[in-house]
């Protein structure tokens, strides 16, 4: 693989899978901050399509040591693990951060050939302490861990 830049160092990339969350973490950047989409472009979405090519062609240009994918959620992108093969075939790692809980063993099936790390973030196992940091109602879901 050629790349562009020859002389210079490997770098990460972080590439956001998905603007939206399942949850609404009380630490996670806010609509006004990070994640922010000018308003100019807010009814003009990227497609699938077009992302792909567009990350395909920056990994393809500049020495990326590895991808992480991120989000919002990654796991609400149901085309996620089109984006990590794509990122797999390019760069020497491909990881995953992930709330986990819409991890389940028939998606973990479907993305496991492409992750070589897989970060979840997991505040406490206390239902009452998850629902207060996060503010999500679906703390059951913390018993399968």
């Amino acid at each position: 693989m050629v790349h562009l830049f020859e002389d210079l160092p490997s770098f990460a990339l972080r590439v956001a899978a998905a603007s939206v969350c399942n949850m609404a973490c009380v630490y996670c950047p806010q609509p006004n901050m990070e994640n922010l989409t000018p308003r100019r472009h807010r009814d003009r979405p990227i497609n699938h399509g077009m992302f792909q090519r567009i990350m395909s062609n920056l990994l393809r240009a500049v020495p990326f040591e590895k991808v992480s994918f991120t989000g919002g959620e990654p796991l609400t992108n149901p085309r996620l693990h089109e984006l990590a093969s794509t990122a797999y075939e390019l760069v020497p790692r491909v990881e995953l951060n992930t709330n986990g809980v819409l991890l389940n063993a028939r998606r973990w099936q479907q993305l496991s050939p492409w992750f070589k790390q897989v970060k979840i973030s997991i505040d406490t196992l206390d239902a009452g302490e998850f629902t207060a940091l996060t503010a999500y109602k679906g703390a059951h879901g913390l018993r399968r861990f």
